[in-house]
């Protein structure tokens, strides 16, 4: 004779399937964030080789962080300060993605915030920044997320407009090129692009260190960064502080004279 499920056989099935489908599911985002991730990694190796294409073809000079109107940057070129950047132009736009840059052309300038993506072309390069609360009136679009050392490889003695020397850097494997970055917004709560990582403190024109800075290291992959050396290799990294624990921003590394971002001191091994 054929017998049906009692209701407590029938709630132990539900229960065994509500169980496996969580372990599941926990399984398909921990593999989609790995995928994430990787795709970040490959992303920054192909900056830093740009990087260094972009060096062999001026003089040894890598590229400029930004020019002096702030309109042409690393990774695009905008009409005016309130255009979107369009990263077919920036300094290192031609040595990679065939010549397309690393994101489409963001239009318009700000955030859709119930749809970050619409209208944005590929920006958002790294998706998991969408996990984060983006905030609408951002004005650093379309550099996929990711920030240059601007300060000791996009600038030199203070500048942001001439890149330093390939020559200078005397611990390659050492010294941050780019990064995973973003941006806190003010109290509120959220971030925004950002396309530089920033040291512990400003650089003045003769070398010293000037006025402390807010720091753009975005710890988005299960609370680390990725980290291309100027070398070519990179490392996921956690954070040595944190200036948002909310947020996920901080530094890495120590503070002394600037730690991973300086590219021409002598560490002590």
């Amino acid at each position: 004779m054929r017998r049906g499920f009692t209701l407590i056989e029938a709630v132990a099935v539900v229960g065994i399937v509500c169980f496996l489908f969580a372990i599941l599911s926990s399984a398909m985002r921990g593999g989609l964030s790995s995928a994430r991730q990787m795709q970040c990694v490959a992303n920054l190796r192909q900056l830093v080789g740009a990087n260094y294409l972009y060096a062999n073809d001026n003089g040894g000079f890598f590229a400029p962080a930004s020019s002096r109107n702030n309109n042409t940057r690393w990774h695009g070129q905008r009409k005016s300060r309130n255009a979107p950047y369009d990263s077919r132009m920036g300094y290192l736009s031609p040595y990679f993605c065939q010549g397309e840059g690393i994101t489409g052309t963001p239009n318009p300038p700000n955030y859709y915030t119930d749809d970050p993506l619409r209208g944005t072309g590929r920006e958002l390069e790294c998706k998991e920044f969408l996990s984060y609360s983006l905030n609408a009136g951002s004005f650093e679009k379309g550099a996929g997320c990711y920030g240059y050392n601007a300060t000791y490889i996009g600038g030199s003695e203070g500048s942001m407009f001439r890149g330093t020397h390939m020559d200078t850097l005397t611990d390659p494997s050492r010294t941050i090129m780019f990064a995973d970055t973003a941006f806190s917004w003010g109290g509120s709560g959220s971030i925004q692009e950002y396309p530089f990582a920033e040291p512990f403190r400003s650089v003045r024109a003769d070398g010293s260190l000037g006025d402390g800075l807010i720091p753009s290291i975005h710890f988005r992959h299960n609370g680390k960064a990725n980290i291309a050396w100027a070398d070519g290799h990179v490392t996921c990294e956690e954070p040595s502080e944190l200036y948002s624990d909310s947020l996920d921003v901080g530094w890495i590394g120590d503070r002394y004279n600037n730690g991973p971002w300086n590219s021409r001191q002598v560490r002590q091994q």
